[in-house]
């Protein structure tokens, strides 16, 4: 399994954990100090993925005898970690949002449980 699917399913898992936990009154922090956590740990993982993808595609290169111009033109053009630095932040920025209803979710279904 490649390095670069890990980064992924971390991406993709962390806040839910964390929202989920949060709802349920596991973590005692504010929802703000873990969106800030996640901001930082997404934005990393955002870079790792991209530098997994960059380093697949230079060692693909560099194991293909002759390389076609396709792929050394993909390789050349590759704006993977400029756009990574710039929107970087983007990224984990929506997915937390998106991920946000969780929260809520949690908490409805909790007060529900509790009242029963």
């Amino acid at each position: 399994m490649h390095l670069m699917n890990l980064y992924f399913a971390a991406f993709l898992i962390l806040p839910v954990v964390a929202l989920g936990a949060k709802g349920l009154g596991k973590l005692k922090m504010s929802v703000w100090a873990i969106f800030f956590i996640y901001l930082a740990i997404g934005w990393l993982l955002v870079h790792l993925v991209v530098q997994s993808s960059t380093a697949a595609l230079n060692e693909l290169i560099q194991n293909t005898p002759n390389p076609s111009k396709e792929l050394l033109n993909e390789w050349q053009n590759d704006t993977g970690r400029s756009f990574a630095s710039i929107a970087g932040l983007v990224y984990p920025t929506v997915y937390f949002s998106i991920c946000l209803p969780v929260l809520y979710l949690v908490r409805f279904v909790k007060r529900k449980q509790e009242e029963d």
